[in-house]
């Protein structure tokens, strides 16, 4: 079996090195158009704020682990014409164009890092943290710039903001929402990160949409301004933290594409044509809380698709359920996670649903000598007491429970289950009662008072 992938990113990398395993008689063939493979998103990030210690090590594998394990890596190629019907396809070595078959085929062609609806978004002056062609470079222009505007509250933007703030830059950035981490985490979550950005001296311009990017010369230098309907704001740099959009050049005309954009799937990531699967940022997947499709571009969502799509090459074997938009990070001394709906979303789509929020002291989530603040906030809906979503913040790692609160998610658990949840206690190393009970417990507490007030 000759099983070709297009796009080396963890999407890409995560299907070869499974679809290896699965099927080691078979010829994995991994093409990718640049000459780095499975960078993380942040890496950027990560290498500014000093937690890598080159830019290098910011991947899944390297090639020579890939080549190690068996799989054939054709780096700067680019594939140019998907002949789907004959399971071939074109892509250009140099100025050469040469041939490839296949008799299964993974898309994990990602996607591109571009605004519609901001003029001038596309110069080269513009940068992008999804440009890797040269991750070096782009290090190198940001560290030059003294003044950098960010565009984009989300968790990338944020992220960015993070790293930068450190080296002394002049900050501002740009968000269309009224609050930052709009889809992760409620206003009142997100009041605590903004006040801390402010005391660091960012400036936030928040509810402002950038309508065009231009650059104005000036005698000493050559300024970008991001601007508005309200005012412009001027810099040396842009940093652009948009959504991305899948890059689905390769399947149009071939297989079917979503109204979104995004290319059609089922439950087993294969697409219209049998031989043909898509995984990664080029494709839709189905938010659990909802049931609702959703473009979703996130590293954990592109390596379950691309297991599940390496699974099910010759056979439906596993299906993907969904994702719960499962995120954590480490923005400007606070620890924060989320999953599921927010409270602000919830109400959006018209559900009928309440929210508990508590802030516990507790010792031992880190150090047995150790006490912290956690804020905790648990959204469920009303009548049935089902669990939907939550957020979290503190200075100590509370990534976990994110964790824990997507099983219950998963489980369609409600605050009856969570209220007496088991789990191992050990003093002086664990809680008596865990965060999520605590929560639950709260909530169930709040409804029985305002029952008794009522009567």
């Amino acid at each position: 079996m000759n099983i070709v992938i297009i796009g080396a990113s963890f999407a890409g990398v995560t299907a070869a090195l499974k679809a290896k395993e699965l099927y080691p008689e078979a010829t994995v063939t991994l093409l990718e158009k640049k000459a780095n493979i499975g960078l993380l998103p942040n890496h950027l990030n990560l290498f500014l704020k000093g937690q890598t210690a080159q830019l290098e090590e910011t991947v899944l594998a390297s090639p020579q682990e890939l080549q190690n394990n068996g799989i054939r890596l054709l780096l700067e190629r680019t594939a140019v014409k998907l002949h789907a019907a004959a399971q071939r396809l074109t892509y250009l070595e140099g100025n050469l164009k040469k041939q490839l078959k296949f008799d299964k085929l993974i898309l994990a062609v990602g996607s591109s890092q571009y605004s519609n609806r901001i003029k001038g978004s596309e110069q080269s002056e513009v940068l992008r943290y999804k440009n890797n062609e040269d991750p070096k470079a782009l290090l190198q222009r940001i560290i030059a710039a003294e003044r950098i505007t960010i565009i984009g509250g989300g968790q990338i933007g944020i992220e960015t903001a993070d790293a930068l703030i450190q080296y002394g830059k002049k900050l501002q950035l740009i968000d269309s929402m009224d609050h930052i981490l709009f889809k992760y985490m409620d206003q009142d979550f997100a009041k605590i990160i903004e006040k801390a950005m402010k005391k660091q001296g960012i400036t936030l311009a928040l509810g402002k949409t950038v309508n065009e990017i231009s650059q104005k010369e000036t005698a000493d230098t050559t300024v970008v301004q991001a601007i508005t309907q309200q005012q412009s704001f001027e810099s040396d740099a842009v940093i652009l933290s948009v959504n991305v959009r899948p890059d689905v050049k390769l399947a149009e005309g071939q297989i079917e594409l979503n109204g979104d954009g995004t290319i059609k799937v089922n439950a087993y990531m294969q697409t219209s044509d049998p031989h043909i699967f898509a995984v990664g940022d080029c494709v839709g997947v189905p938010f659990r809380p909802t049931e609702d499709r959703y473009y979703l571009p996130m590293v954990n969502n592109a390596v379950h698709t691309a297991t599940v799509a390496a699974f099910n090459l010759t056979a439906e074997r596993l299906p993907f359920k969904g994702s719960l938009r499962a995120i954590g990070s480490q923005v400007f001394g606070y620890f924060i996670a989320s999953c599921g709906l927010t409270e602000e979303e919830a109400r959006l789509y018209d559900l009928n649903v309440a929210a508990i929020r508590l802030t516990s002291t507790d010792r031992s989530w880190e150090k047995a000598d150790t006490e912290s603040e956690v804020m905790g906030k648990l959204i469920f809906d009303k009548e049935n007491h089902q669990v939907v979503g939550g957020q979290f913040l503190s200075k100590n790692n509370i990534l976990s429970l994110a964790d824990q609160l997507a099983m219950a998610i998963q489980a369609h658990q409600k605050l009856e289950d969570l209220a007496v949840q088991d789990a191992v206690y050990y003093a002086p190393y664990t809680q008596l009662t865990p965060l999520l009970s605590k929560l639950a417990l709260a909530a169930l507490t709040d409804k029985l008072n305002n029952k008794d007030r009522e009567k």
